[in-house]
């Protein structure tokens, strides 16, 4: 769309360390101009446009820096982006497990995939840098993954997993 490339542009010449993933089954100007440009299967699409997810790894919890907070944003059938109240999540949240603490960098990767058994797109948030202590050892830096598992039409912490070496 013209509208959406000229914001692009314009968006990518005022904060040069923006990266821009593309999904779009075609090859136009707005894939050249994103980092990366996944061009899925025409129709396999929709899903994606129902939900955008953006990890915020240096965001500040309070006064713990660089702690970390994932923004979920949805779509109804037909309806923009819905911005307010935005799903966001951290390990200050309710039903997160762990606490914000500095340098954790939660959500400093975000995959949408099926990992339950119910075909809904669940969420894996990557904690890079969480300690975590098992069997007695403490584990400095060694990060895990929590998941949020679908719920009806959306992501919730009921039955939200962890992921670490240890498990």
């Amino acid at each position: 769309h013209p509208v959406l490339y000229q914001r692009l542009v314009q968006a990518k010449q005022d904060h040069p360390e923006l990266r821009v993933v593309l999904i779009d089954p075609r090859r136009t100007a707005s894939a050249d101009l994103a980092d990366l440009h996944l061009a899925v299967r025409p129709g396999t699409d929709g899903v994606l446009r129902a939900a955008v997810v953006i990890g915020v790894p240096n965001e500040d919890i309070g006064t713990t820096s660089d702690a970390g907070m994932i923004h979920a944003l949805s779509a109804g059938s037909g309806d923009p982006l819905r911005t307010d109240p935005p799903w966001s999540k951290s390990q200050a949240s309710d039903g997160v497990p762990g606490a914000a603490e500095a340098g954790d960098r939660f959500g400093a990767a975000v995959a949408a995939c099926e990992l339950g058994e119910d075909r809904a797109a669940d969420l894996a948030v990557g904690v890079p840098l969480e300690d975590f202590t098992t069997g007695g050892l403490t584990r400095s830096n060694a990060g895990l993954v929590d998941v949020f598992f679908a719920s009806g039409s959306w992501l919730s912490t009921t039955g939200l997993q962890t992921w670490s070496q240890a498990t």
